[in-house]
């Protein structure tokens, strides 16, 4: 029995020195994993906490910039729009500048051919055909919309008057080597005949029907009676001119050119119905002491002082005896302000 007790407290003391060790096992263990466990919530409060500041910290971000966006409109009353003006002022500017890529208007191409057609014109220098033909292409695409015309404007009106209704003249540009203008008719608006010394001149019907008559000097050796009698060809007061055009002109249609010499440099105009002619003249008339100014003249029919003259059988009727004469009394041109695009010189 005694044995048996031992036994028993030899194994009971073996179990509590095993259950001693186990437990102190047991406990360092639940130590360890409260430990782990306690960083893991740490951590993971950490974690949570972070996402927690970083999304408060967009949000806070996210009102500071919509306050920002609201601030003008918030302190527009008290401020003084300092912003919004510089803005403003900043988008006008940005409209006012010339847009890349857009094409310069009609006018300012005839403008810029002009220049460079007339770059080393001057009296009685005609310019080259290629130059020419390039200014009159030009002449050939300008409407009367694209030099700001309509046929209803006041300068198109017949007034009620019985005398001859007046012209107006629409000055776009002029300097000493050419000049740009536009001549506005009313229906039996007249012209008269006149010329143009030492010029070239291109013009343009932009609108409405006119009569046009022109005429060139005929230049006959004062010993030739091949053409007419040298005594009648130094008739006082008169010149044999020839006529080079008397036809009726209705727009659309192709540019005229005169040349110092050619083309009929003398000529009248006389509007069918109202009527707009588009002028350049390389260079511009000048004053008498220049040699430029304008002369006016009555045109007789050649028999009126043929006597006995002779004219080849195939010139019949193309001949006339110019007339200087003053500036008609009737004829009064008016000026009026150009409405169409400007022109930029630069």
């Amino acid at each position: 029995k005694s044995n048996l007790s031992f036994n028993i407290l030899s194994a009971g003391g073996q179990s509590l020195i095993f259950l001693s060790a186990f437990s102190a096992a047991r406990a360092e263990r639940f130590a360890s994993s409260f430990v782990l466990t306690a960083l893991a919530g740490l951590v993971e409060g950490f974690v949570d906490w972070s996402s927690f500041s970083a999304s408060r910290t967009s949000v806070t971000t996210l009102e500071g910039r919509l306050a920002e966006q609201k601030k003008p409109e918030a302190s527009a009353p008290a401020g003084k729009f300092s912003s919004g003006k510089r803005l403003q002022a900043a988008n006008k500017s940005r409209r006012k500048q010339k847009k890349p890529g857009q094409m310069p208007s009609v006018v300012q191409r005839l403008f810029e051919t002009c220049k460079e057609v007339f770059a080393e014109g001057g009296d009685g220098i005609i310019p080259s055909l290629e130059d020419v033909n390039r200014l009159r292409s030009v002449l050939d695409n300008v409407g009367a919309s694209d030099v700001g015309l309509t046929q209803n404007m006041p300068y198109f009106q017949n007034s009620s008057s019985a005398r001859t209704p007046s012209v107006t003249y629409l000055h776009i540009y002029e300097c000493h080597k050419f000049s740009i203008g536009i001549f506005c008719l009313p229906p039996s608006g007249v012209i008269p005949l006149h010329n143009h010394p030492g010029m070239t001149v291109f013009s343009k019907l932009l609108f409405g029907s006119m009569h046009i008559k022109s005429y060139d000097w005929v230049n006959v050796p004062q010993n030739s009676d091949e053409i007419v009698n040298s005594l009648h060809y130094q008739h006082p007061g008169l010149r044999l001119a020839k006529v080079k055009t008397d036809a009726i002109f209705t727009a659309p249609c192709k540019a005229s050119v005169l040349y110092p010499e050619d083309g009929g440099n003398m000529h009248c105009f006389t509007a069918r119905t109202s009527c707009a002619v588009l002028d350049v003249l390389g260079p511009p008339y000048s004053d008498l002491d220049r040699g430029r100014d304008c002369t006016y003249f009555n045109d007789l029919p050649f028999d009126s002082f043929s006597g006995d003259g002779k004219l080849a059988a195939d010139e019949d009727g193309v001949y006339a005896w110019l007339e200087e004469r003053k500036k008609p009394d009737d004829f009064l041109v008016v000026g009026a302000r150009y409405s169409g695009p400007r022109i930029r010189e630069r």
